[in-house]
């Protein structure tokens, strides 16, 4: 029983089917692109993404450092990188993780609350975070990176484990 595809029909004609299904799976990647692009990096956020970018705090000029250029595992990390209406820190879009750098005004009550709705509606999007410390970017770059390798680790496998936001563990120096 032959189903009707639900894209419509491509105005190239061609006996292969082979070149038939390329075509219908260009087509579906370029509607999910659309609908993707909906929520990730909008235009209106384009501006602040800059600013945000020419203004990193010292924590997140220090991780980027480690971080650009596929130096964590070959993965290619972005910054200031917007969903929705909030910009994250850093943002891995192949493992779909965020790295959130906080510093002490994330941990007020007011702040904690923000931070959880902001995370869940985030994580809507499948998007999985991973949060460190100011302090624990200054005094043990070492263990916070080594951190992000296992939970890159941890994704690759399938074995993730969703941390509880917005309190991450202070690493202890080695």
């Amino acid at each position: 029983m032959n189903t009707p595809s639900p894209f419509p029909p491509i105005a190239f004609s061609c006996s292969s089917a082979r070149w038939w299904l390329a075509c219908v799976e260009v087509h579906h990647t370029i509607k999910c692109c659309c609908i993707v692009t909906q929520h990730f990096n909008i235009t209106p956020l384009s501006k602040r993404r800059r600013y945000l970018r020419s203004h990193l705090p010292k924590a997140e000029i220090i991780l980027w450092m480690r971080l650009s250029n596929r130096q964590m595992l070959g993965y290619k990390f972005r910054r200031q990188y917007s969903v929705d209406k909030f910009v994250i820190d850093f943002y891995c879009p192949e493992l779909k993780l965020a790295i959130e750098v906080d510093g002490d005004s994330h941990f007020t009550p007011l702040a904690r609350v923000y931070d959880r709705g902001r995370q869940h509606h985030i994580e809507s999007f499948g998007i999985r975070f991973h949060r460190v410390m100011n302090e624990d970017v200054y005094n043990n770059l070492d263990a916070v990176l080594d951190e992000i390798a296992k939970t890159i680790r941890q994704l690759e496998t399938g074995a993730y484990r969703h941390p509880e936001p917005p309190d991450p563990p202070r690493l202890s120096k080695m």
